[in-house]
């Protein structure tokens, strides 16, 4: 009750237009007697199931529920609920759940956990440093997404790249993204270009780590740290297991300490063998036991990986790790580093030097030596650079060593692609101010040195042009391309290897479209028959000749037919010689039904070639007649031609059958099929037996919907009303001219074919509603309500029962809209059960008539939803 005299308040101070929308329509919907709260859907139904029971007419049940807050959006969501069959548990219906059902069927990823683990969070950092390391494929992917990335013409664009990026795209994305651009592309000529060979120590599948378990090798050295595993058998068998320590000793029983440390595993084995031999008989020419040695578990060595390497430092390897396994550990080389001259430093001198670039291209791995405890691999910056541009395969930058030449980069490159020329290269060296361009032909391809900065390019071949290639086009039977040669020399023969001729093929000429000295075109005519017959001399052919063979079809085209009006499938057929009208309406499916028979309609076009002057005419009309089986009546067949359009027309006294729908308190509801164009009101009234004891007559209203000519009366309104109405008057307008029909039901019964007895018409439904014994107060009152009706009683009198009017009442505004649509204006207006009273404001801001009449049909609507509930509830 709080809330209602709250809302009062409210709409009486308050002069803001919105706001008053916003309460009148709120009380419109809700018409609280008692509290505004909004039961629940599952209430609802309890409600009226109750109500049902207890024997209430659904008017009454209406009257509560309104009392109660509930609104006509919420008892359509219950009907909807009955209709998808049924409720579930929680009172929501099977094709609803509610927020807590669906939280507990639908749990989300975060709140989904087995039993006894602990939820993580993980956080947008750690989720990018864990989408850094990503695998090789990945890796390989995000690069060929980033070779747009070689198109960019200055620094600048790569950093717009790289802020684009990081807006578009996820962070996965973008981590991969910037770690490609990163690490293997430099700026190269104002362009970010990618460097042959960099990504290779980021594939994790290639990690070069050490065969721990293949047989020690012989000239393996020894160090601290490493297990030897001597085995003795013969007369003697033992199995000694011993770590060389710190100082390089291990310790054998009953023979003290033995050396072992910076000896091969060769050497450690002969002063093995002499000094187990104070213990086991393993000297002598013949000696009784036999030994070998072995390696088991194997040290660390600590190398150092300097220079440019993504992550300098100190590594602690297997001792039988490599230059490469060490490289992939620092995470590969920078962008500047070079990975053809990797230096392996050995107290103090350089000891080998790794190529990559032999690895990647032969698989020599000659380089890629043992390390040693304390070695150092130094990357220096690469010494030379240069491009590889169009004409080959693997267009990049590639390192290049002194030595290098065009041959050993072409390699590298993987060789020339298809449509480029192989007797020659461009290289573009710039030398300081000027550059310079060099063609090195095939010869020099062994010999030519290539410098820092060169671009080396090759010929493509973009011309298109063939040294045998002729093309025949056309009505032969296998057109195509084919090699000018022996087998084919003239027309005569090209024509015979294609084939031949097809049926429908234009013999009289042919088009011989050839190139001149120059590459224009020409076309020469070819009397295709004759040659074909040998009564005139064959035609030599030239390369890249196209010999075009036409049919008679494509010189004089049969246009499609046209069906259209009552056929199963109308639209465009094929022509063929000899169709006629029953030919197309066959193939069209056959006749709909409603087809008329005996007004079938051809349009043709009129066509002649010879006329010197216009006409006025446009086509030739013709009526033919069929009977059963598409029989042209007594006449033969009517034969069509090209570009006919042929139109079934529909049987005039053929008619769809037309319902109406009756609903409410009446006696038989239901859908009732019209028998005639003019049947009234009065007349369906009776087939649905009249009301039932229940039944307002009175309020009883028409749903009707629009038509073609209720279109064109809108629009004519609305246009009509443009220039005097706001545009959301206007828009409001547009939707509120499909409202209900107000009828006088009880004057049509009276009086049946009189004025107030109107014609139904397709799609009509008729509503009588319940007895209701409640008159509903809105506007501007202190207490909107329901007021119970009592005969006789004035408007003064249920405008007090309202509180009065409110300081914005506009007295003489007053109105009545009754259940069946209409309404009445004034403080004379009779007062009917069911009826709402209106008292609209006198503020400036007024509501528009379409608001008021959106709310004032509240109550009717609520009712009428009531009854189809509860008939829902007794199915």
């Amino acid at each position: 009750m709080e809330t209602v005299y709250f809302f009062t308040f409210v709409g009486n101070t308050l002069h803001n237009r919105d706001m008053k929308k916003i309460i009148l329509i709120l009380f419109s919907l809700i018409v609280a007697i008692s509290a505004f709260a909004q039961i629940s859907d599952q209430a609802v139904i309890s409600f009226i199931k109750k109500g049902v029971a207890d024997g209430k007419s659904q008017n009454q049940i209406a009257t509560e529920l309104m009392s109660k807050g509930v609104t006509v959006d919420q008892l359509r969501r219950v009907q909807k609920t009955y209709q998808d069959g049924g409720q579930n548990e929680d009172g929501y219906g099977r094709g609803q759940a509610s927020s807590e059902s669906r939280m507990r069927t639908n749990p989300s990823k975060d709140s989904q956990k087995k039993d006894g683990e602990e939820k993580t969070t993980i956080s947008l950092k750690d989720q990018m440093l864990k989408d850094k390391k990503i695998d090789d494929d990945l890796e390989l992917k995000e690069m060929k997404e980033m070779k747009d990335m070689e198109e960019m013409q200055a620094p600048e664009d790569f950093n717009k790249r790289k802020k684009l990026i990081s807006e578009d795209s996820d962070v996965s994305s973008v981590t991969a993204a910037l770690d490609s651009m990163n690490r293997y592309s430099i700026l190269w000529n104002g362009r970010m270009m990618q460097v042959y060979g960099h990504n290779l120590f980021s594939n994790r599948e290639l990690t070069f780590e050490p065969n721990v378990n293949m047989p020690t090798p012989s000239d393996y050295t020894l160090g601290p740290g490493d297990e030897v595993i001597i085995d003795v058998w013969g007369e003697n068998e033992a199995t000694v297991r011993e770590e060389i320590s710190p100082d390089g000793k291990i310790y054998v029983e009953q023979i003290g300490p033995i050396h072992l440390s910076g000896l091969t595993i060769s050497q450690a084995t002969v002063r093995l063998k002499e000094a187990l031999s104070q213990k086991y008989s393993l000297s002598g020419p013949e000696p009784g036991s036999r030994m070998s040695v072995t390696l088991g578990e194997i040290r660390t060595v600590l190398v150092n990986v300097v220079g440019e390497v993504n992550r300098p430092g100190s590594y602690k390897m297997s001792s039988f790790s490599s230059v490469f396994n060490a490289l992939y550990s620092a995470g590969g080389v920078t962008p500047i580093g070079s990975l053809r001259i990797i230096q392996v430093a050995r107290g103090g001198k350089v000891v080998a030097t790794a190529d990559l670039y032999d690895y990647i291209i032969n698989g020599r791995t000659s380089g890629d030596i043992i390390l040693k405890d304390g070695d150092a691999i130094i990357v220096p910056p690469y010494s030379a650079m240069i491009e590889v541009g169009q004409g080959f395969k693997r267009p990049m930058l590639y390192e290049v060593i002194p030595g290098d030449v065009v041959e050993n980069v072409m390699k590298y490159a993987g060789g020339f692609v298809s449509n480029a020329g192989v007797s020659a290269v461009s290289v573009s060296r710039q030398n300081g101010q000027d550059g310079k361009v060099f063609s090195v032909g095939k010869s020099e391809f062994s010999s030519f040195a290539l410098s820092d900065g060169d671009i080396l390019e090759g010929y493509l071949n973009e011309t298109g042009t063939y040294a045998n290639r002729i093309e025949i086009r056309g009505s032969v039977l296998y057109p195509g391309v084919y090699a000018l040669g022996d087998e084919i020399a003239t027309v005569r023969q090209l024509v015979l290897k294609a084939g031949g001729l097809l049926e429908d093929s234009f013999t009289s000429r042919a088009q011989l479209i050839r190139e001149r000295p120059d590459r224009s075109l020409e076309v020469a005519a070819v009397p295709l028959g004759a040659v074909m017959d040998g009564t005139v001399p064959d035609v030599l052919l030239r390369k890249n000749d196209i010999l075009l063979v036409s049919n008679t079809n494509e010189l004089n085209p049969k246009g499609d037919i046209t069906v259209s009006g009552y056929v199963m499938n109308p639209g465009d057929y094929e022509y063929a010689a000899g169709m006629s009208v029953e030919d197309i309406i066959m193939l069209a499916g056959g006749l709909k039904s409603g087809a008329s028979c005996v007004n079938v309609e051809v349009a043709r076009r009129i066509v002649s070639q010879d006329a010197t002057e216009a006409t006025q005419t446009l086509a030739t009309i013709f009526t033919c007649r069929i009977k059963d089986g598409l029989m042209v009546d007594g006449e033969p067949a009517f034969t069509l031609e090209p570009y006919d359009m042929v139109d079934v027309r529909k049987d005039p006294v053929y008619q769809e059958q037309k319902k109406v729908t009756v609903s409410g308190e009446a006696t038989f509801p239901g859908e009732y099929v019209l028998v005639s164009n003019n049947e009234r009101l009065s007349d369906i009234y009776k087939r649905a037996g009249g009301a039932t004891p229940n039944g307002n007559v009175q309020g009883a209203m028409i749903k009707r919907k629009m038509n073609r000519d209720d279109m064109n009366v809108r629009e004519s309104l609305v246009n009509a009303a443009r220039n005097s109405v706001d545009s959301l008057d206007l828009l409001e307008m547009k939707s509120f001219f499909i409202s209900t029909l107000g009828i006088n039901l009880d004057k049509a019964i009276a009086d049946p074919g009189g004025e107030y007895d109107v014609i139904l018409r397709d799609g009509d439904e008729l509503i009588i509603p319940q007895n209701s014994n409640a008159v509903g107060v809105q506007g501007e009152v202190l207490f909107p309500n329901m007021v119970s009706y009592l005969n006789g009683k004035t408007l003064k009198y249920y405008i007090a029962k309202a509180g009065g009017y409110s300081n914005e009442a506009k007295r003489s505004k007053v109105f009545v809209v009754y259940q069946n649509g209409e309404a009445d204006a004034g403080s004379k207006a009779v007062i009917r059960p069911g009826c709402t009273i209106y008292v609209p404001s006198k503020s400036k801001d007024k509501m528009t008539v379409t608001e008021w009449m959106s709310v004032g049909t509240t109550a009717a609507s609520i009712a009428t939803m009531v009854a189809t509930i509860v008939n829902l509830i007794k199915k």
